[in-house]
């Protein structure tokens, strides 16, 4: 059999990858992508926004489902936090995490959100106004999604936050395999975090490299946004920019066989019993703590079997151990272990 040469096979897969890219750009965005953007109930104001920000090719990427628990990170207005809403559905649970400093600075979004976070139309929805230096993210969720705020984070009104901690309650607060979307206006390549004060812009590397500081997988970033004619020398926010900077859309995941250090994994019967984000990390916390209680005394057996429990086993890889206590299911979460 004669072997083709190299050039005509590489002419061949690029040709298929192109074939492959506009059969997808054809068939669109997922139906619940495009009925949650069509829903009637979107304010206007929304809607004229879609043609600058292009929400059906930015959310097909993003990877959000119906089911979803996600937190939408400095939510603004609540532009995406209403489609959110819907995708995700009844099964879904959406969290509007607005830090207090952003409220000082832009109260109008905070009250935005409370007109509609809870109501009939968008019952899936909680606001959560915390202190951007004790974030506390609600836990094992599927996404966390920032849009044009991460900038933010290292401008003075924020109150220049530890990025490095931020990222890993972020990391923390995620599922295994859960995704991380970090959306925001580009800066000129090299200036770092000089310009997000006064351009409300950063530099893309620096993005990547904060985020996958804290342990994240990089899985790739989406054009749909970028803007060639865009020289990143005017502000964001300029009336003349608006809808037409260029934007980076990043991806990054946190790997599917991560543990979150020092965190319990909510087990699942807490989330069938009906247990709120709040209710069920002070359980956990209560369950850490007897848990390392347990596991320095060398008498574990007896008293595991006083106690009551039915199961007791070393967690895989640690000198700790993992229990069942009918009928709730927990162990070492934070090592990872899951005692199914």
């Amino acid at each position: 059999m004669k072997r083709q040469p190299l050039s005509v096979v590489l002419v061949v897969f690029a040709l298929a990858c192109w074939a492959c890219g506009r059969v997808n750009a054809e068939v669109g965005p997922p139906s619940y992508v495009a009925a949650a953007l069509a829903d009637p109930a979107r304010p206007v104001d929304d809607r004229s926004l879609d043609g600058g920000r292009k929400p059906a090719e930015v959310l097909a990427f993003a990877g959000i489902k119906p089911g979803d628990k996600v937190v939408d990170l400095m939510p603004g207005a609540g532009y995406y936090t209403r489609v959110f809403s819907k995708i995700v559905g009844a099964g879904g649970v959406v969290y509007a995490v607005q830090p207090v400093e952003m409220d000082k600075a832009a109260p109008k979004g905070l009250q935005t959100l409370n007109s509609f976070a809870g109501t009939p139309g968008y019952p899936n929805v909680s606001v959560l106004v915390q202190p951007i230096a004790a974030l506390s993210l609600p836990q094992h969720v599927d996404l966390v999604w920032t849009s044009q705020n991460y900038h933010d984070l290292h401008d003075p009104f924020m109150g220049s936050p530890d990025i490095a901690r931020l990222n890993k309650a972020i990391f923390d607060a995620l599922k295994p395999g859960g995704v991380y979307i970090v959306l925001d206006h580009a800066a000129a390549a090299g200036s770092g975090v000089s310009r997000t004060d006064d351009l409300h812009r950063i530099d893309p590397a620096v993005v990547k490299a904060e985020v996958t500081a804290a342990g994240f997988e990089y899985l790739g970033e989406s054009d749909v946004l970028r803007q060639a004619a865009d020289d990143h020398s005017t502000p964001a926010f300029d009336k003349a920019m608006r809808g037409k900077t260029d934007r980076f859309i990043y991806k990054f995941r946190k790997p599917v066989g991560a543990a979150s250090a020092g965190r319990a994994i909510v087990p699942a019967i807490l989330h069938q019993l009906g247990v709120g984000p709040a209710g069920a990390q002070r359980i956990c916390k209560i369950v850490e703590s007897l848990h390392e209680r347990l596991r320095q005394l060398k008498t574990l057996p007896a008293v595991a079997e006083a106690a009551g429990m039915r199961l007791l086993r070393p967690c895989p890889g640690h000198d700790s151990f993992a229990s069942r206590v009918v009928p709730i299911r927990t162990c070492c979460a934070q090592h990872g272990a899951l005692d199914a």
